[in-house]
């Protein structure tokens, strides 16, 4: 994720559908979720009731289209987080969510995007079987639910991870040990292996001990912890981010957890100047889309055994 002007664009190949296949799809996105859950294909909802920049509707519908092509069934929570709300789904999305009085304002302070009881339930949630997936990009995002992620073991810290030069994209390689093995997301045995991947200005976190770290900051990036989104002054307040984490999942109580510093390597969206492509359809981003899917995979692994 850039910048507030940025646009999303689905490039995913169109196909062809038979006449069953097509009303079938149709009828799927009319029923409600407690009968559409009869079926097999795990469930996704993505957040869209926090103020989210990121939704199904608007920057992530190509990650929305992209899953439900991958045998997805995918949907967007517009209320606000219940017990009800919950059971509807497998994995529960949050992308950039944020407090009503940040929405126009980027800079601190920053409120909370959940109110203590939606973190709660949320908190249980995962411990009792469910599976988050937690976004929060570069600055404000990351103060918006570090209370949140904080619940799991998750330090989010709320600024911006920028390399020494200013690269419009941060490469993860396997090769190179800044993207770390993982027998379910990276795994060499898988069907599409994942050897690199690519980011775009995202932020950073520390994880727990028994958290499996997948995006590792190298040598020469700084965390700068502006006061203001994209203002950067000779006095910003740097540290070092060599270390931290911009990807990573944890096993938390009977559910899990994956946690992304970044959000635009989820969809395709172009970039301010409205010619760069930045998401999994950058040039960069040669492995994205597999690592996305696989990401998914691991979140819904156990679907089938409950």
């Amino acid at each position: 994720m850039k910048r507030q002007t940025e646009s999303a664009v689905v490039r995913l190949p169109a196909r062809r559908l038979t006449l069953i296949s097509l009303l079938f799809i149709s009828l799927l996105s009319t029923l409600p979720a407690t009968i559409a859950a009869e079926t097999r294909r795990p469930r996704v909802l993505i957040d869209a009731a926090h103020h989210n920049f990121h939704t199904a509707e608007g920057r992530y519908a190509p990650l929305a289209r992209f899953l439900q092509e991958s045998g997805f069934a995918v949907h967007s929570a517009t209320s606000p987080v219940t017990p009800q709300l919950l059971k509807t789904t497998d994995v529960m999305v949050i992308a950039n969510a944020l407090h009503a009085t940040n929405v126009d304002r980027w800079e601190l302070p920053v409120a909370p995007a959940f109110t203590a009881e939606e973190t709660a339930l949320l908190t249980a949630w995962v411990e009792n079987g469910g599976s988050l997936l937690l976004i929060a990009d570069h600055f404000p995002f990351p103060g918006a639910i570090a209370d949140l992620a904080a619940n799991f073991g998750f330090r989010l810290f709320n600024g911006f991870a920028i390399r020494a030069d200013m690269a419009a994209e941060d490469i993860f390689d396997i090769d190179l040990g800044s993207l770390k093995p993982h027998k379910q997301i990276t795994g060499a045995d898988l069907q599409a292996p994942v050897t690199r991947i690519a980011a775009f200005t995202g932020s950073a976190f520390a994880a727990p001990t028994r958290a499996q770290p997948l995006m590792v900051l190298g040598e020469g990036y700084e965390l700068w912890l502006t006061p203001r989104a994209w203002e950067f002054r000779a006095d910003t307040p740097r540290k070092s981010a060599s270390g931290l984490l911009q990807g990573a999942t944890h096993s938390h109580g009977k559910g899990r957890v994956a946690v992304f510093a970044e959000a635009a390597m989820f969809t395709s969206q172009s970039a301010p100047d409205g010619q760069t492509s930045i998401g999994f359809d950058a040039p960069a981003a040669r492995d994205n889309r597999a690592f996305i899917i696989n990401v998914f995979r691991w979140l819904t692994d156990s679907v089938n055994r409950r």
